[in-house]
């Protein structure tokens, strides 16, 4: 009966118990055990929000506890949140931010070809690839924590609404911080992966010589990692104490690969001071020539 104008509710909570069993809220082993009583709000024809405790298999029967204006209000105010309409509402925005980030993984993934003009070095590729994998993990965790979750509630028990919300925003709160970690974590190492190793040296340029103890000097340059078809020279440059000689010169044209082998010959290399060996060439993908310079020591018994 109501607890307030004593109206029969006999048939509304008649109705009540078998829907909010099939709900899933209380077992039927529950009850049994007496472990749970159903408790359930009706408002009467009067208008009056009595709750109603009753036990299944107690036999007995309870008369309505009205329900106080402001905790009916919490209990409006917190079932809104759990209502059916709500829910869809969320899983539209759910899926809206998914394909998202979906799109946000395809960028990233196309991205990678950005390691081609970085230049980074072991170390570097693999802070990167550490960084993509926190990303990942940083995505995957914020899609838990936007993920709609099923919940069993009591729309007729404010506790129970109160601690389902509060289990709920613990969880996300604690994916959201983690996935804030990861987000950080992915920074850091995108930024020191193009610290890490310095960008891979050019292939090496080989300067070989020789010098017989007739004075004549034998050299050869072998150039790697000249930009394609480009000229490269290579020279002699003597120096003595009375005057400066322009001795030897050799060019040529790098190969597809960026190529390119001179010789130079130096008859009588014993009449001056110094001898050092000059090539220069155009790298690979540069616009500033590269010069390397080898000197020949000789001995102090053929220097002038």
């Amino acid at each position: 009966m109501c607890g307030v104008c004593d109206v029969d509710m006999t048939e509304t909570l008649r109705r009540a118990l078998p829907d909010k069993i099939r709900s899933g809220i209380y077992g039927l082993r529950d009850l049994r055990e007496g472990a749970e009583a159903v408790s359930v709000v009706r408002t009467c024809p009067n208008g009056h929000a009595c709750r109603y405790v009753w036990r299944p298999f107690a036999g007995t029967e309870h008369r309505g506890v009205p329900v106080p204006p402001d905790e009916l209000d919490e209990l409006g105010q917190l079932g809104a949140l759990f209502a059916p309409a709500a829910g869809a509402r969320g899983v539209d925005r759910f899926a809206t931010w998914l394909l998202g980030a979906t799109g946000l993984v395809a960028t990233l993934a196309a991205g990678g070809l950005l390691t081609d003009w970085l230049e980074l070095g072991e170390r570097g590729e693999r802070l990167l690839a550490f960084a993509v994998l926190a990303l990942g993990v940083c995505l995957t965790l914020a899609s838990l924590a936007r993920a709609p979750r099923l919940a069993r509630i009591d729309p007729d028990d404010a506790g129970s609404l109160r601690r389902k919300l509060r289990r709920g925003l613990i969880a996300r709160f604690a994916a959201l911080l983690l996935a804030v970690c990861a987000f950080a974590a992915a920074l850091s190492l995108a930024a020191f992966a193009t610290l890490a190793d310095d960008p891979p040296e050019r292939p090496p340029t080989h300067v070989a010589y020789t010098l017989t103890m007739g004075g004549r000097l034998s050299a050869r340059f072998a150039v790697a990692g000249a930009e394609p078809f480009s000229p490269v020279s290579a020279a002699v440059a003597s120096t003595s104490f009375e005057q400066t000689l322009r001795l030897p010169r050799a060019r040529s044209i790098a190969d597809e690969d960026g190529r390119a082998v001179l010789s130079l010959i130096v008859p009588d290399a014993w009449r001056v001071g110094t001898v050092t060996l000059v090539g220069s060439w155009r790298p690979h993908e540069g616009r500033a020539l590269e010069t390397q310079a080898v000197r020949v020591p000789l001995p102090a018994r053929a220097a002038r």
